[in-house]
This record gives structure tokens, C-alpha cells and sequence, in this order.
């Protein structure tokens, strides 16, 4: 009996993947576990092995398709093997089939419509409005057989041709498509920008940071990576978060939930977009094996091959500019659904003033962002003032249980 390969469930946030390739075409032979196809997800790529050895009888969602989990997208049997496509089934892969792109939303008053591009196409040549038209489509996606039963029904409202939206005159250009990661950072970060925001600056001496890295890396065995800024400040965030527990929740409706587990999302960015991968219970790691799983986690982000469980379970996040010596300070966003977010800017030298003297010293901007649903103000920099405090003696955070 011929198997039906269906969109797989990556992630609980998962609710549809876009097919970027087939490796195999109609007709080919696939063994069990063999990379069949390419599927992105609005945070990975990710390989989808043949779920059986067989043939690939037929693909019902080509390269482009947008396809919600658990439909299907090809069926593999044994040569020249019938098979009998569901009549559910064939509605998802003329779905999935109809023109190659993702299904449009259109913002109206009364909510969200979902609607295919054939659709959408469909009722600008009839001069239907699509709001007011019932889709059949899984989730209730208007369908372009929606839009031409529509147009059949007695007495259907007709709506005026649009008029061409007005152009404007510009030079040569690439053009780079919104989709993808690119368009599920855009959707998240314009959802986390809804919530009330505030971000509090600090300008910090790291100066004893600086030396305690330059000594942690002078004793390192040849081969072995050295540690980095970075490394350091997820360590003595999550000690300062022990002592402020308070900073490390999420809203959920009506209760805050203050979580036990410190997870440290670290910020990672991609020539596609940004990523953020998560070291757990940092809070119980010391700071090599904290350096060694970044480097891993970054490693797997450059090479599209982060699990969903390196990009799930965080609680708080740390991000990094400062690398680029071009920022102090800046406005990082709360990666939802946590409640704060420390950007780490430049760290150069200085002049300070120490006990009424100038001094040359090591300085940081940090940036500390924060939903003021969860936090207020005094907590957020009783916080701030805890990590000033360890960045003083920052020995205790790396080495102190």
C-alpha cells in the first residue's frame, strides 16, 4: 500500500513549511531515511528522509508550495503500484499545487483572510470582494473555486476595478524576496514591538572581565578555543539571574510565570537573518563548556543544521553587537515570548574616573530591554546593578557554585 508523505511537525510553533527543493523527481527510487526533499520552517531547513524504501509514485506540492503540517506533499510505493488519492487529499494538493507561493493573508476589519494567490487573482478579474466570500480550503482558505462559485451565485456584490497602485521611478535593484526567516523575524519582532518595551543604558568597567579572559585564555592547551566576551556575560547573566529570578518569565494570559530552568538564548546572526539558539541551565554550566557549546550552536547555525531543540526552551536572551565596533548602545528586542533581553555593545578603552583620579579602563555599553508588563522599572535595575556588581569581581560568577 502506497505510504503518504505528509509536511512534518518540527516545533510546537510550527503550522506550515515551505518545500524549497525535491532531491528526487516522480519515478525515482528512495530507500528509508534517504533525503528526499528540502522544507523550511520560519527557523530552520531541514532534510526530510523517505519514510519507507519505495518509489515515488507522485508529488502533490512542487518546490515553492506552502503546505500545512500533516498534508500531504508525495506518495511512495512500490513500482507501478495504484493508489487511490482521498478526496480530503485532493483538495490539500490542489491546494498546495495551486500557483507556486504562499498563500496571501489580506488584513480586513474583521480579522484575517486567508486566501490563495489563484484566488486572489481570480476575484481581481471578477471584481469580487474576497471578504465576503466563505473559503473551503483547509483552515478556511478561499480557494479559487470559492471565488468562481462565488461569482455564479445570484446576486453577487461587485466591487470597482482597483486602479494600478501608483509606480515610482527607481534605478536598478536586486531583489530579495520577504519569505522565510527573513519574513518570520519581520512578523515576530512587529509582535514583540506591540508589548510595552523599555530599555535601560549602562555604561560598565570591564576592565576585571577583560583580565579574568586574558587569564582564562593564556592557560588554554593548544587546539583549544578561546573564550569570549560573550561567553563570559551569558555565565554571569544567568548567576545574576539567580539573584533575580524575576527577570527570567514569560506572560501567560493571566499569570506570570517565573521559570525555574536558566536558559540563555544567544543571539546568532545569519546572512539570511538572526537565530537564536539556546545554551540550558547555564546557570549549572561553568564557562568552558559554555564557550564550547556557542561555538557549536553557532556552527550549526551557519550550516542550517540546528535541531529544534538548539532553538527552543529559552527564558532570556543575550545579544551582541559589540563585535562590529560600531555600537555602544542600542535597543534590542524581547525575543517573545521571554520578558527581557541584555544587547552587549562595544567594549573599548576609556578614561574614568577611579577614587577621584582619571584612569584608562576597559568600558561596555549594555542595553537592557524588558517587557513592562513583567517587570517595572526598579526591578530591571536592582538587575542591572547585579551585574555591574559581578562584572567587579567576576571571578565569583565563573567559579563560584
Amino acid at each position: 500500500m502506497a505510504n503518504t508523505m505528509v509536511m512534518p511537525k518540527l516545533g510546537l510553533s510550527m503550522t506550515e513549511g515551505t518545500i524549497l527543493q525535491w532531491f528526487k523527481k516522480e519515478g525515482d527510487t528512495v530507500a528509508k531515511n534517504d533525503e528526499t526533499l528540502e522544507i523550511e520552517t520560519e527557523k530552520l531547513t531541514y532534510a526530510v528522509p523517505a519514510p519507507i524504501d519505495g518509489v515515488i509514485l507522485k508529488i502533490v506540492a512542487e518546490a515553492g508550495a506552502v503546505v500545512p503540517i500533516g498534508q500531504p506533499i508525495a506518495y511512495i510505493g512500490l513500482p507501478g503500484e495504484q493508489f487511490t488519492v482521498s478526496t480530503r487529499d485532493q483538495v490539500d494538493a490542489g491546494v498546495a499545487n495551486e500557483p507556486v507561493a504562499p498563500a496571501s493573508e489580506t488584513q480586513t476589519q474583521s480579522g484575517r483572510i486567508k486566501i490563495t494567490p489563484a484566488a486572489k487573482v481570480a476575484a481581481l478579474k471578477l471584481n469580487i470582494d474576497w471578504s465576503l466570500v466563505k473559503g473551503t480550503g483547509p483552515g478556511g482558505r478561499i480557494t479559487k473555486e470559492d471565488i468562481e462559485a462565488y461569482s455564479q451565485s445570484p446576486a453577487t456584490p461587485v466591487v470597482a476595478p482597483l486602479e494600478p497602485p501608483q509606480q515610482f521611478v527607481i534605478g536598478e535593484f536586486e531583489a530579495v524576496g520577504y519569505t522565510g526567516m527573513r519574513k518570520a523575524i519581520g512578523t515576530k519582532m512587529a509582535a514583540s514591538w506591540s508589548t510595552p518595551m523599555v530599555t535601560n543604558h549602562v555604561k560598565a568597567d570591564v576592565t576585571e572581565l577583560m583580565m579574568l579572559r586574558q587569564g582564562l585564555n593564556a592557560g588554554l592547551q593548544g587546539g583549544q578555543s578561546k573564550v569570549t566576551l560573550t561567553d563570559l556575560l551569558v555565565k554571569i547573566t544567568a548567576k545574576a539571574i539567580t539573584k533575580m529570578p524575576m527577570v527570567n518569565a514569560v506572560l501567560d494570559e493571566d499569570t506570570i510565570k517565573v521559570l525555574k530552568n536558566i536558559n540563555i538564548g544567544v543571539a546568532v546572526s545569519l546572512d539570511s537573518g538572526l537565530i537564536v539558539p539556546v545554551v540550558c541551565d547555564a546557570d549549572k554550566k561553568d564557562v568552558f563548556t559554555i564557550s564550547k557549546e556557542i561555538r557549536a550552536l553557532g556552527e550549526k547555525a551557519k550550516s542550517s543544521s540546528l535541531a529544534d531543540e538548539d532553538i527552543t526552551g529559552g527564558t532570556f536572551t543575550v545579544t551582541n553587537l559589540g563585535a562590529f565596533g560600531s555600537v555602544d548602545f542600542f535597543t534590542p528586542i524581547v525575543n517573545q515570548p521571554e520578558s527581557a533581553i541584555l544587547g552587549l555593545g562595544t567594549a573599548r578603552k576609556e578614561p574614568a574616573v577611579i577614587d577621584d583620579a582619571v584612569a584608562i579602563r576597559w568600558m561596555m555599553g549594555l542595553s537592557l530591554t524588558y517587557d513592562h508588563r513583567v517587570i517595572d522599572g526598579a526591578p530591571a535595575a536592582k538587575f542591572m546593578a547585579v551585574i555591574l556588581e559581578l562584572l567587579q569581581n567576576p571571578a565569583r560568577a565563573v567559579f563560584e557554585p
